[in-house]
C-alpha cells in the first residue's frame, strides 16, 4: 500500500498557491467552492491564511481541481 504525506508547504503557502493557480486559470471563488463542495468563504479564508489547520480531504480536493501536487509518496526507511 502506498502512503502519502503532505509536504509541499504550510496551510498559508498552499492557500497562496491555490489563489495564484485559481486566478491564472480564471476560476472564480464561487466556481471553485461549488466544485470542491465547500463555501466560498472557506476558499477565501484558506487563500488568505485564515484557516490554520484545514482538513486534508478538503486540501486534496481543491489541489486536484487546480492541478496542484501537494502529496509526496512516503518511503519507509
Amino acid at each position: 500500500m502506498r502512503k502519502f504525506k503532505v509536504i509541499k508547504g504550510t496551510a498559508f503557502e498552499l492557500g497562496t498557491k491555490f489563489k495564484e493557480s485559481r486566478q491564472e486559470q480564471n476560476i472564480s471563488v464561487l466556481e471553485l467552492a461549488k466544485k470542491a463542495e465547500v463555501t466560498p468563504s472557506f476558499i477565501v479564508n484558506l487563500e488568505n491564511g485564515r484557516i490554520k489547520e484545514p482538513s486534508i480531504g478538503k486540501l486534496i480536493k481543491i489541489a486536484q481541481l487546480l492541478n496542484i501536487e501537494i502529496l509526496e509518496e512516503h518511503k519507509d526507511p
